[in-house]
């Protein structure tokens, strides 16, 4: 038998309640696929949770922002310096 043949024997044999629920779960996983999608294809809305993480991260931990600063900072004060 093949593969198309044992799926509608299956079918078959489903009584109208398993069928409603087989349905019930196949409507909610496509429901939960459209929503994962659709939450990937939001650029905005994972542009806010990023820029959320790193102020949690930089808030926990702000020495490597702080350094990166004094980097910034000094690296501008040697260029006004050379050019006097």
């Amino acid at each position: 038998m093949t593969k198309p043949q044992q799926q509608q024997q299956e079918d078959r044999q489903q009584t109208p309640e398993e069928l409603r629920r087989e349905i019930e779960r196949t409507r909610r996983e496509l429901g939960d696929t459209v929503e994962a999608l659709s939450h990937k294809a939001d650029v905005k809305a994972q542009a806010r949770q990023k820029k959320n993480e790193l102020r949690q991260r930089v808030a926990a931990n702000p020495a490597p922002l702080l350094v990166a600063a004094g980097l910034v900072a000094a690296f501008v004060v040697l260029r006004v310096v050379r050019r006097r």
